[in-house]
């Protein structure tokens, strides 16, 4: 077989590609909140997500007193109105809006004030069959079936240069978070909690408390957790000391100050003893001596064997598995010792022959063995 038979892939059509996995691919389309948008925009029926309101559809309102509708004719409206909601986008529909609305000062002012609360005059056009045709402000509104406020908003969105400003909604950062994400400390909740639960937890709190007030959607609970806190979950300690957890244990279920400051100092003192080992290892790690040889052992945590999730050998007993690890602090280098609990125990007996045989390996190298050093 040559060299190249090996290193071509499969080319066979029969072949399967990588799996994808199982877990599920983002759909953001399909998401209640951008399906409901969507209908907005385009003038369908919808409920709202935040309220669950079920919205109308929008349509053509009552004709004015202007006869805006006779100059236009009913199949230009119908029109207008069907062209308008099919752009189904806000920015795109605030461009229009804008383009069909004239700003221009006011040609008489009608108040002795010397500042009048109006300053501007609007003038309202639509264009049908390539007509443009004057209109009046509710002709208008009826005709696109909107409300003053979409007007003022599309309005208020134009700079001066009469270039649209995008619509910022959703797509800003609350300046809270930013000024507080740096400087607040992180807090730790327990390790066994969730969102889930703590969501359950505001819910039953909410039906005791507050039995008539409406409850926030998990979506929006979640989101504000995520975002306005600086809040995680503690991930579950192992292997612990024991004298911190007893001297913890003490200080929070002491009933005094003096109790409490006691077993305080007591656990500052032990924690000192264990920084002033750590420097110490941190010292054997430097040094240059080559008869010199410092380790760390530990007998690691127990194995079951054989490790199988079939059902049947869920319910049999395991064989426990040891292993004993020296680990050369100077050279990097750990050197394994496994043995199963038919072989022998895990007593001080086992480890010494462990110890005694890592001993020999290290003479065998010689007198004169020169220790590797990390890279």
């Amino acid at each position: 077989m040559e060299l190249s038979d090996v290193d071509s892939p499969p080319t066979s059509p029969d072949v399967a590609g990588p799996s994808a996995g199982r877990k599920r691919q983002r759909t953001p389309a399909r998401h209640k909140r951008a399906v409901a948008k969507e209908k907005r925009n385009k003038g369908e029926p919808y409920t709202s997500p935040a309220s669950h309101r079920a919205m109308p559809q929008r349509v053509i309102g009552a004709a004015c007193r202007d006869g805006c509708f006779s100059k236009v004719t009913m199949p230009g409206v119908q029109a207008i109105f069907s062209a308008f909601w099919a752009i189904g986008d806000y920015n795109l529909q605030n461009a229009y809006i804008q383009k069909m609305v004239a700003i221009m000062p006011i040609a008489r002012k009608r108040t002795a004030a010397e500042v009048s609360r109006r300053s501007i005059s609007r003038a309202y056009q639509v264009t049908y069959n390539n007509v443009t045709t004057k209109v009046c402000f509710s002709g208008f509104m009826a005709m696109h079936g909107i409300s003053k406020r979409r007007i003022d908003n599309a309005l208020r969105k134009m700079t001066h240069t009469s270039v649209p400003v995008p619509d910022q909604r959703g797509r800003h950062t609350p300046c809270q978070q930013d000024c507080g994400r740096e400087s607040r400390a992180c807090f730790y909740l327990d390790s066994t909690l969730t969102i889930r639960k703590l969501y359950d937890m505001y819910l039953s709190w909410m039906a005791q408390t507050y039995p008539q007030e409406s409850r926030v959607t998990f979506h929006y609970y979640s989101d504000v957790f995520r975002k306005d806190f600086n809040i995680s979950f503690a991930p579950p300690k192992v292997d612990t000391c024991t004298t911190c957890d007893t001297i913890n244990m003490t200080i929070t279920n002491a009933t005094t100050d003096g109790e409490k400051l006691a077993q305080q100092a007591k656990l500052d003192e032990h924690l000192k003893e264990a920084r002033a080992a750590q420097d110490f290892v941190k010292r054997l790690k430097n040094d240059n001596d080559e008869n010199t040889r410092a380790v760390c052992m530990d007998l690691q945590q127990i194995l079951p064997t054989p490790k199988l999730h079939t059902g049947i050998a869920y319910y049999k007993r395991k064989m426990w598995t040891y292993n004993f690890c020296i680990h050369n602090i100077k050279t990097g280098e750990s050197t394994m010792f496994v043995w199963y609990e038919t072989v022998a125990k895990r007593g001080s007996i086992e480890v010494a022959r462990c110890l005694k045989k890592w001993l020999d390996m290290e003479k065998e190298k010689g007198e004169f063995y020169e220790p590797r050093r990390r890279q």
